[in-house]
């Protein structure tokens, strides 16, 4: 505890006042513990990508709030961060339906779509057409294209301040097409659905939510090939699909 003594006279008599700081530490004027870390996105395994925006979250290993960073670019950045060991999660950030969830923990980060608008597009309807025993499931949007990487057990400090990362995809592309479709000229929209997909992912565990999502897309009918053909995205099939 830092003390600061004034002495003061008065008639003869000597008065010592202490002060003393009501803080639960010492003040430090050595910042020598945080640390500029040089971050690096390796796109190796998704070489065609490249985000506008990434998001870092660095989980400290000993408990404490964790520290999000939002990066320009998909190369990576230069960060000030306090030298302790991580758990971290990246992720690209420049998406508008995806929502990222339960981030104050490591273990409970988990990445969703949004709730599909039911006022807009195709879902203009009074009713959307599920498969059997689907009712349940929420109607989701088809989500972005989403990066992800994580690392465990990061050591940083003055020997070593360097991260680096190697983002994969999470989202799966698909398309529909159903041959034979007659007598469909007079219709202006068509829509499908798919159910029994997964609600979302954890970056961190390279797993899949249980929750079940039935993801709608538009679909565009060729009547001089007689064909209806579409296109989605998910994270995958859900695991616990019945």
């Amino acid at each position: 505890m830092r003390m600061l003594r004034h002495i003061i006279v008065l008639s003869c008599a000597m008065v010592t006042i202490m002060l003393t700081s009501c803080a639960h530490k010492e003040l430090c004027y050595d910042h020598s513990h945080v640390l500029e870390v040089d971050v690096v996105f390796d796109w190796f395994n998704a070489p065609d990508a490249s985000p506008r925006s990434m998001s870092l979250y660095l989980f400290p290993e000993e408990g404490g709030r964790p520290v999000r960073y939002d990066l320009v670019g998909h190369k990576g950045g230069r960060i000030r961060l306090n030298s302790d060991t991580y758990n971290i999660i990246c992720l690209n950030s420049d998406t508008e339906n995806i929502d990222v969830h339960d981030d104050l923990a490591y273990e409970s980060l988990r990445v969703t779509t949004k709730v599909a608008d039911a006022l807009r597009g195709m879902y203009a309807m009074a009713s959307i057409i599920k498969a059997q025993k689907a009712d349940g499931e929420r109607l989701s949007d088809s989500p972005e294209n989403v990066w992800s990487a994580y690392a465990e057990d990061v050591l940083l400090n003055e020997s070593y301040s360097k991260v680096i990362l190697y983002p994969e995809p999470d989202v799966i592309n698909c398309t529909v097409e159903i041959k034979n479709a007659e007598n469909l000229k007079w219709i202006e929209d068509i829509y499908g659905t798919l159910s029994g997909m997964a609600d979302g992912f954890f970056p961190q565990k390279d797993v899949l939510c249980e929750e079940l999502a039935t993801i709608a897309f538009d679909c565009s009918y060729d009547p001089e090939n007689k064909t209806v053909t579409g296109g989605l995205s998910s994270f995958g099939h859900c695991p616990s699909y019945p």
